[in-house]
């Protein structure tokens, strides 16, 4: 099964433009950050307070479905369009909203991303026993040349290449593709991060 998923238009278009208002601030915040794998890359926190943790970490204890069509507020569709999009139910890990920046001479190397959520999985969606978390790339801005590439895991992985565009967002299982940021030349790549686990199990066990 594919460990990659990417997907355009992810926020109706007065949410983004919104949101485009909050992350104006975190932009001018951010500062260097320490990493293995990503060089010369910005970092900002984002307070457990603000806005955009109630839109991409939604507390919602009701029932939902991953084919739920119900756009009835941003916040409340947005859950079940990323679990339409990997295909199970999701988690959100709180605390797991990171905005980053790729400025000229950033990157990051090549690299899988270590498995955090090992727990019982979910029974209803048939999650499997290990219970690995997905990662949410969600593209903010982006003027730049750099793209983002992975390798499916198998015998003979096939590289894939993506410019993510504004308002884009792209899912990474943990621990399947090996995946990469090239360099960027020109331009800047601005970018919300978050998680979210397969299991009530595996998010408890990732915000410990």
């Amino acid at each position: 099964a594919p460990t990659v998923f990417y997907l355009r238009n992810l926020l109706p278009p007065a949410t983004f433009s919104a949101l485009l208002a909050h992350t104006a601030a975190l932009h001018a915040a951010a500062k260097p950050s320490a990493s293995t794998f990503a060089k010369r890359r910005l970092h900002a926190p984002i307070a457990a307070s603000h806005d955009l943790h109630a839109l991409f970490l939604p507390e919602d204890e009701e029932p939902r479905s991953p084919s739920s069509s119900d756009e009835s507020s941003s916040r409340q569709s947005l859950l079940p369009r990323l679990e339409g999009l990997v295909r199970e139910r999701l988690y959100p890990v709180r605390g797991s909203l990171e905005f980053r920046v790729y400025p000229i001479g950033s990157y990051m190397d090549w690299h899988v991303d270590d498995v955090l959520c090992s727990a019982a999985g979910n029974d209803d969606l048939g999650s499997s026993p290990s219970s690995p978390q997905w990662e949410f790339i969600f593209t903010v801005a982006n003027s730049s040349d750099s793209v983002t590439e992975w390798e499916e895991p198998g015998p003979s992985p096939h590289r894939h290449g993506e410019w993510t565009e504004p308002n884009s967002v792209l899912a990474v299982r943990a621990g399947g593709a090996r995946h990469r940021v090239r360099v960027v030349t020109r331009g800047e790549r601005a970018i919300l991060k978050f998680r979210m686990a397969t299991s009530e199990a595996g998010r408890r066990a990732a915000e410990a």
